[in-house]
């Protein structure tokens, strides 16, 4: 009975960060797209296109993360499904994800600040 009870909660958990991912995976979007107001605004300006540049590259690369957390999620709960106990390896894994999972975020969360004073910087700055 405590094994079900773990992968339960394992499955539920593993819900709660594919549904974490997509609200990471929607902001990265709208980041990208302000970005572009950005090069609108300041299409001739080098020292913005820089930065601009460099907020593409660290957002293409929280989308490649993104993506490598779901293939990992999947895996886990195939795993999980096709396992007929629940073992110390299950445990582990499990854990080594939910821990890179909260050090994404908590480095999202520091990029998203720096990243709203860059933007509300430039497109709210007069010509």
């Amino acid at each position: 009975m405590a094994t079900i009870n773990t992968i339960q909660f394992h499955h539920q958990e593993h819900r709660d960060w594919i549904s974490s991912l997509d609200f990471y995976q929607d902001q990265i979007h709208i980041f990208q797209k302000e970005l572009e107001k950005v090069l609108f605004e300041f299409p001739d300006l080098y020292s913005i296109i820089e930065h601009v540049d460099e907020y593409q590259k660290i957002l293409s690369k929280k989308l490649n993360q993104v993506s490598h957390f779901r293939r990992q999620i999947i895996l886990h709960e195939r795993h999980l499904a096709d396992s007929n106990s629940f073992n110390e390896e299950d445990l582990w894994g499990h854990m080594e994800i939910r821990e890179k999972l909260e050090e994404f975020i908590a480095r999202f969360e520091e990029l998203k600040k720096n990243f709203r004073g860059f933007v509300s910087k430039h497109l709210h700055a007069p010509n």
